[in-house]
């Protein structure tokens, strides 16, 4: 086996002992060849040198596109991959900063339950709602990725297909990055091997996952610190304020019966705060989750990580 593994590095100024935890956890227990191919377009300068100091990486430079979120990463991930494939990797694995194996022999396991109908295997982040393979960790076979030249998103025009359709009823998802690999084995008649979470913590958390007991995923950390910030507080509200809104817009809902139809539209906005208000609080409890995870990592990840599979 030839190993490329891809990743687009980008992460925030407090994240250095996170990219380093990366790095030596895929050292210890990769035990085949592996490059791991690298896009640093928007990384800061000091962690380019750790990428460049790190004999296993090929930083592969290239064009920066504008988008952000799921599309920027999508881009350069496809790009990683296809340079992989074409350097001779026989098989490919994707992780995200946040995202490694933390049990030897994971290559050649996961190399083991592919097969020519079965050419992937990949985490999957929530059975009921997200049966998708999730690109913290994609392993696949090089010769499925030069048949079919898979996408990892997939365009308005492909979603608004009847067969995207009918996928997207029998498997439940959301349409980012991965999105493509499930929906062109889905029309291929190929299956995919899913990793599921092996831990119960995660049962109660979204942040600090195991997947197929091979692969840990914090989950977050470019969100988090790239594209969110701590909400703040719009028209003064906050506490009292946001309970007399939420505690208001229940009055109106319950006397909606008694208000005269012409002027039912002067209580929208009232419904649009309340809804921003929800919004905010749910960001911010997620926000708290996964500071603690990190937190717990960062301080002694052989702990956190065997205090995970031991649940």
């Amino acid at each position: 086996m030839k190993l490329g593994i891809a990743v687009v590095y980008l992460v925030s100024e407090r994240d250095e002992g996170l990219l380093r935890l990366h790095f030596d956890q895929i050292e210890k227990y990769t035990q085949v060849p592996y490059t791991l191919y690298g896009a640093a377009n928007r990384l800061l300068p000091q962690f380019r040198l750790l990428l460049e100091a790190n004999p296993r990486v090929r930083i592969c430079d290239g064009p920066t596109v504008d988008a952000r979120g799921s599309e920027e990463h999508s881009f350069y991930l496809e790009r990683l991959i296809k340079t992989a494939v074409d350097e001779g990797c026989t098989h490919i694995a994707t992780f995200h900063v946040d995202s490694f194996p933390i049990r030897a022999g994971w290559a050649e396991e996961l190399a083991g339950l592919l097969s020519d109908g079965c050419p992937l295997a990949a985490a999957m982040i929530d059975e009921r709602f997200d049966r998708k393979p999730n690109t913290a960790c994609i392993f696949l076979r090089s010769d499925f990725y030069e048949r079919y030249r898979p996408k990892l998103l997939l365009s308005e025009e492909e979603r608004s297909t009847d067969a995207y359709t009918k996928y997207r009823r029998a498997y439940p998802h959301i349409p980012d990055s991965g999105v493509g690999l499930g929906f062109k084995l889905h029309t291929e008649g190929l299956t995919w091997h899913p990793l599921v979470r092996s831990n119960r913590a995660t049962k109660q958390s979204a942040f600090g996952g195991v997947f197929g007991e091979l692969i840990f995923h914090l989950g977050g950390a470019a969100w988090f610190d790239l594209h969110y910030s701590t909400p703040v507080t719009h028209w003064g509200l906050g506490g009292i304020g946001s309970a007399f809104v939420k505690a208001y817009y229940r009055f109106v809902q319950g006397a909606a019966g008694l208000i005269p139809s012409q002027l039912r539209p002067l209580f929208r906005p009232v419904k649009r705060m309340e809804r921003a208000i929800r919004r905010r609080t749910a960001n911010q409890i997620r926000r708290e989750i996964y500071e603690r995870e990190r937190k717990r990592l960062l301080d002694d990840p052989e702990a956190y990580l065997r205090d995970l599979q031991d649940q």
